[in-house]
């Protein structure tokens, strides 16, 4: 039988996935469950100088969340909102990720941070069957357990049950990606069930479901501060810290909410020093800070909404509390109807536009070639990065619908 290389390479990674997990690669729809275009069969080449880059900005950013000066400021903005504020759980968040655009000179930018990140173990799985070293850590199916693990002791627990939670989470287009996580789980000897976080109560100062009580949450929910009554319990136990939740959202407040961007834009000027001083801050940690963030405004901050429209085609106009690039809009293309029935009567930022780099790739059987766009994700706990990879795509705004795209293996050089 004659395949063609996207084909050959599908395979390949269907065949690894059944191998290295094989209660989840046994399921009847796998192909059905993952799509081919969600994952790309090239190996994009960078220099390594792009991950140091990385490793700085994700150490500086850390720094900025240990400072107390600069909680207490998140806590004033929400205040002074009238919004509710969240309180520290003493752990952090597992799977937090960075994305970033580079520039010509070699320089990234953020796009954003994210707390809830998707498909760690597919690309770590893409690592594999390419054969290319993670440059991060050399078995992150191992460190990423060792992270659930230390989340819990953290708050003063060890993992014996854990629950994976999320929206109907079987109707879920990474499902698949749940059934590794809780087989990574179970050869902890952690007793996993994927559940909808409406199957879960508070009793008896435990968090449980119907069958068990859980002492781990992973949280794959888009309901980031817990807010609708879905999230209720979960919201009780994290609140009361009955089970260990992460990611949460605390850690979502401090570091994911767009509105964090835009409240640091004013401090980047010369080079972060308003940052260093006021957050108490390394110069060094403010400045990849200053050089990293793209600026981002408040669609109140323009004198009207006239001239937001003068200015669009210097942004993207991103929901504070979007996710995966849902009502993004580039502002060189957006529609002045979209622009005032969409932008401008719900909740938007402008931020700074950074045009995302792209590749020229060759045909070949399976690959359409031509030019793709990508963006660079990094997942990282705390201060250092775990794992990364780049996202293939065409269009306006980052997908996993394009075929030849999808995510994409690293090789640093």
């Amino acid at each position: 039988m004659n395949r063609d290389v996207a084909e050959t390479f599908y395979d390949r990674y269907i065949e690894a996935l059944q191998k290295l997990y094989p209660r989840a690669g046994s399921a009847a729809d796998l192909r059905e469950r993952l799509s081919p275009t969600l994952i790309s069969q090239e190996v994009l080449e960078l220099p390594v100088a792009l991950a140091g880059s990385a490793r700085n900005i994700v150490a500086a950013f850390f720094a900025l969340r240990q400072s107390s000066q600069y909680r207490e400021f998140v806590t004033t903005q929400l205040r002074n909102a009238g919004r509710p504020t969240v309180a520290d759980p003493g752990n952090y968040s597992a799977l937090t990720c960075f994305d970033f655009h580079s520039t010509p000179d070699g320089q990234l930018k953020l796009i954003e941070i994210n707390t809830n990140a998707s498909a760690s173990l597919i690309v770590d799985l893409l690592y594999r069957v390419h054969g290319v070293p993670n440059l991060f850590s050399p078995d992150f199916r191992a460190e990423i357990a060792d992270t659930f693990a230390l989340e819990a002791r953290l708050q003063g627990r060890a993992i014996k049950t854990a629950a994976i939670i999320d929206e109907e989470p079987t109707q879920q287009r990474l499902f698949i990606e749940f059934q590794m996580y809780a087989e990574i789980f179970g050869e902890r000897g952690w007793t996993t069930d994927i559940l909808d976080p409406r199957e879960l109560k508070v009793q008896n100062g435990c968090l449980r479901s119907a069958d068990r009580e859980f002492d781990l949450v992973y949280n794959r929910h888009t309901d980031f501060y817990f807010e609708t009554e879905a999230l209720s319990s979960v919201a009780a136990a994290f609140r009361d810290k009955q089970a260990t939740i992460s990611p949460n959202a605390f850690e979502y407040m401090l570091l994911a909410d767009k509105e964090r961007m835009q409240d640091l834009t004013p401090f980047t000027a010369d080079n972060g020093l308003e940052l260093e001083s006021r957050f108490g801050l390394s110069a060094d940690h403010a400045a990849h800070i200053a050089r990293a963030l793209l600026k981002s405004h408040d669609l109140s901050s323009f004198p009207s909404p006239d001239d937001a429209w003068a200015e669009r085609k210097k942004y993207f106009f991103k929901p504070k509390r979007s996710f995966g690039g849902k009502a993004v809009y580039r502002g060189s293309s957006i529609s002045r109807t979209v622009f005032e029935n969409q932008v401008l009567k719900n909740e938007y930022i402008a931020q700074e536009f950074a045009p995302a780099p792209a590749v020229k790739l060759n045909s070949s059987p399976g690959q359409p070639g031509g030019e793709f766009k990508y963006d660079l994700r990094f997942y990282t706990y705390q201060d250092r990065i775990q794992l990364a990879c780049a996202r293939l795509y065409q269009g306006q705004t980052t997908n996993t619908q394009t075929p030849g795209g999808g995510l994409t293996a690293i090789r640093w050089v």
